[in-house]
């Protein structure tokens, strides 16, 4: 489950949760900087580093990897002809000249640019998982409010996150009561699939509402909208010793990034694979 936690006393646990989201746009910073894939492949082992020494079970990692597998395919496909490249240098046609009004080419830069548009989409998805999986989601929720968010969001957030649990469980047990009276939705015709689940978004819908309806009512009787910006919270947030260090080098980071990957610089572009891929296979 994507809101699984994971509780742990790993350097990242210990870390107060704004300087995760710190974290998580470092990695967002990085990976929008640079387009190489050699590059972007060390930020992936990187965040694959900081799993293990949390110690998070790698099996979670793979799986979750496992079920992006197609949308990571598609992603490849797609951006293989998403960017025009200057004089590219094409391995092969999908539409090859004077079948078309135009051409379509896969060359070595847009498989390498594609590698790297993948790993820079799969950082910042396991970047969201890690920062899930090591911290609760009440203080992801806590941090948000300490940084500006309205509290009424920060409790609706909190709210949404814990119901997340609930509501796969009433979808299930839905889906279940549904089979007990012999409904089917097993078919390899995706329009039937859909048109069978459709079934289920009515008791779905009546089953939210009444959760919803209940847990207004419950807030309400314990004062929620009185004096909703004056309240206090049972944990509060303090930056420690160790959340300054990490934090120090979060923005070394950033900085040693923006200049590797600046336009004058142009170390961590795609065309430094690119041109390392020609230089050892000598395509025309």
């Amino acid at each position: 489950m994507v809101l699984e936690y994971i509780p742990g006393k790993a350097l990242f646990h210990r870390l107060d949760p704004r300087v995760k989201m710190l974290y998580f746009a470092t990695v967002v910073l990085v990976v929008a900087w640079w387009s190489d894939p050699i590059f972007l492949s060390v930020v992936f082992g990187a965040i694959i580093l900081i799993l293990k020494m949390s110690r998070v079970p790698m099996g979670l990692v793979t799986s979750f990897l496992r079920a992006l597998v197609p949308v990571i395919v598609a992603y490849f496909v797609f951006n293989l002809f998403l960017k025009p490249h200057e004089n590219p240098h094409v391995l092969f046609y999908v539409i090859p000249p004077g079948v078309a009004r135009f051409t379509l080419g896969v060359s070595v830069e847009a498989i390498v640019w594609s590698l790297a548009a993948v790993l820079r989409f799969l950082s910042i998805l396991l970047t969201v998982r890690t920062v899930l999986l090591l911290t609760p989601v009440r203080d992801v929720v806590l941090s948000l409010v300490r940084m500006g968010l309205p509290p009424e969001f920060g409790v609706a957030m909190g709210i949404g996150f814990g119901y997340i649990p609930v509501l796969i469980d009433e979808n299930r047990k839905i889906k279940e009561a549904l089979q007990s009276r012999a409904w089917e939705f097993e078919y390899r015709n995706p329009f039937r699939r859909l048109k069978a689940l459709m079934r289920m978004m009515v008791p779905t819908l009546m089953s939210t509402m009444r959760r919803a309806n209940a847990i207004a009512v419950a807030i309400e009787a314990k004062g929620f909208s009185y004096n909703v910006r004056g309240r206090t919270w049972l944990k509060e947030l303090r930056f420690s010793r160790e959340d300054y260090a990490v934090m120090a080098v979060f923005v070394a980071v950033i900085v040693g990034a923006a200049v590797v990957g600046s336009p004058m610089m142009r170390i961590a572009t795609y065309k430094f694979t690119s041109g390392l891929v020609l230089g050892l296979v000598r395509i025309p």
